[in-house]
């Protein structure tokens, strides 16, 4: 099958198709190496000898089970996830074929002067609530998603889907993953509607994310870093370009 006509152009390093099927489209995703590829060869050959690194910087094959081991456990457990398909055709290379979801991202959401806006960040953060209360004691890594940005995240009918599995950390705890898909979807948030709107809706962050052990250790490991002083500087810098949210603006709001 000829796939260039189906190509997204919104792919960073793997390459995306929206192709049709019978049932409507479905997604097809192949793995490729990351860039720079320097660095992506160096950290794949140190996991290859026994040093640990990131889900995202080994190889492609590992990656794409990583991604479909978690899709398939949000569809068990019922989180809005796309499903995993059977391949309809043969294609080369490593690959995943995907429901497509029809949708938008929240992060094109965000930016369009809409009042159903806020609802949807009540709404995300609510169903990230349900699903950590299940994922944390269970120590389930799989049911966290730590790539949490507003582009990952998109506005369907039937509700908000999460896509791009391809991050993780697999020795860290259930408690650390809760904090790094908490700050990952709060950062990009703020920094998608601005100051002033995040100054209005993160603050009732705690009453609709309950699990206060995530939100006190983010706090902490924002505060409690090593290097704070470098750490501050460096957040000083960024504060001097117009409308930039840091960590620090995000706890703080909390």
């Amino acid at each position: 099958m000829q796939l260039d006509p189906y190509k997204l152009s919104a792919a960073a390093t793997n390459d995306l198709y929206r192709v049709p099927s019978k049932a409507g489209f479905v997604m097809l995703k192949i793995y490729r190496p990351k860039f720079p590829r320097w660095r992506y060869e160096i950290r794949k050959t140190l996991h290859r000898l026994g040093w640990r690194q990131p889900v995202e910087y080994r190889a492609c094959r590992q990656r794409m089970e990583f991604e479909r081991d978690s899709l398939l456990q949000w569809n068990a457990l019922s989180f809005k996830a796309p499903r995993p398909l059977d391949a309809p055709f043969q294609v080369e290379g490593v690959h995943l074929f995907i429901q497509w979801i029809e949708g938008r991202s929240l992060g094109d959401c965000f930016q369009a002067e809409t009042e159903s806006k806020y609802h949807l960040f009540e709404r995300a953060l609510t169903e990230m609530a349900t699903r950590h209360a299940s994922g944390i004691p269970r120590k389930d890594l799989r049911l966290f998603h730590i790539d949490a940005h507003c582009r990952n995240l998109i506005a369907a009918p039937d509700g908000i889907y999460h896509i791009d599995f391809e991050m993780g950390r697999p020795w860290e705890s259930s408690l650390r993953h809760a904090e790094r898909e908490l700050m990952s979807f709060l950062m990009s948030v703020a920094t998608t509607v601005g100051p002033s709107v995040a100054a209005d809706w993160l603050p009732r962050v705690r009453s609709l994310y309950p699990h206060t052990d995530v939100l006190d250790r983010m706090r902490r490991n924002v505060h409690e870093r090593p290097f704070q002083k470098w750490h501050k500087l460096r957040n000083a810098r960024k504060k001097r370009i117009p409308g930039r949210v840091t960590v620090y603006d995000v706890v703080e709001f909390l």
